[in-house]
C-alpha cells in the first residue's frame, strides 16, 4: 500500500508539473503574440499618423501679395523625422529648386543653392577624412546651411498629418540681373497653415497653404506679406 501511495504521489506530481509547464508555455505564447500585435499596431499607427506626409518630390506654386509669384520643387525624402512621442513626429524637408518672379525679374537662387550643395558636400567629405568618421548621406555641415538657405519644417496638428503648420526658409538672389550688392539678396520665412488631401487610391497628394511671409531685403526695411500656395506631392 505504501509503495502504491508513493507511485500515486509521483504520478500526481508529474501531472502538476505538466500543467504548470503548459500554463507557462501558454502565457509566454500569449505575450509573444501580444508583442507582435503591438508591433503591428505601432506600424499601422505610424502609417496612419503620417498618411499625408510627402515621401518624394513635390511641386508648389504660390502668390504673395502684392506682386510676387513663387514656383518650387521640394522634398522631405524621409530625412530627419524628429520623434516627439510614440506615433508623433515633426519632419524636416528641403526645397532644392525655387524660382521667385517679382519686380527684379526671375530669381537665380537655385543656381547658388546647387553650388552651395556641392561646396558643403566637399567640406563635409574633407571633415570626414580628417576625423575618420563614416556615415551615409550628407552630414550636418551640409544639412544645416542648406536648411537655413532652403529648408522647411512641417508640424502635424492632427492624426494623419492632413492639417499642420509649415515653416519654410528662402534665401533668394537676383545676382545675375542686379549684380553683387545688398539689393540682390532677400531672406524670407514663410509661416503657414497647411491643409492636405489625396484621393482614396494612389500616392499623389495635394495641399493648400495660407499664411504670412516675413521678408528682409538686405537694402530695404523688414516687411511682411500674405501668401497662398497650392501644391502636389508624392506619398509612399
Amino acid at each position: 500500500m505504501a509503495l502504491l501511495h508513493k507511485h500515486t504521489q509521483r504520478f500526481l506530481l508529474r501531472i502538476v508539473c505538466i500543467v504548470i509547464l503548459c500554463f507557462c508555455s501558454n502565457v509566454m505564447a500569449q505575450e509573444i503574440n501580444a508583442s507582435k500585435e503591438e508591433e503591428q499596431l505601432d506600424k499601422m499607427l505610424e502609417h496612419h499618423n503620417e498618411r499625408y506626409m510627402p515621401r518624394a518630390l513635390g511641386f508648389s506654386a504660390g502668390y504673395v501679395t502684392p506682386d510676387v509669384f513663387d514656383f518650387s520643387i521640394f522634398t522631405f525624402l524621409d530625412v530627419l523625422p524628429i520623434n516627439i512621442t510614440d506615433g508623433y513626429s515633426i519632419h524636416v524637408g528641403y526645397e532644392p529648386l525655387h524660382l521667385r518672379v517679382d519686380d527684379f525679374g526671375a530669381s537665380d537662387d537655385a543656381l547658388f543653392a546647387a553650388g552651395g550643395w556641392f561646396l558643403f558636400n566637399g567640406i563635409d567629405a574633407v571633415a570626414r577624412k580628417i576625423t575618420g568618421s563614416e556615415s551615409d548621406g550628407p552630414g550636418i555641415l551640409v544639412l544645416a546651411p542648406l536648411f537655413i538657405w532652403c529648408g522647411m519644417v512641417y508640424i502635424p496638428l492632427v492624426p494623419g498629418s492632413w492639417l499642420g503648420i509649415n515653416d519654410q526658409n528662402h534665401f533668394t538672389t537676383h545676382v545675375i540681373q542686379e549684380g553683387f550688392h545688398t539689393h540682390s539678396f532677400i531672406y524670407t520665412n514663410d509661416l503657414s497653415l497647411r491643409f492636405s488631401m489625396k484621393p482614396s487610391r494612389g500616392t499623389t497628394g495635394y495641399f493648400l497653404d495660407t499664411g504670412i511671409r516675413f521678408e528682409k531685403n538686405f537694402a530695404e526695411d523688414f516687411k511682411y506679406r500674405f501668401f497662398v500656395q497650392l501644391g502636389l506631392f508624392g506619398s509612399g
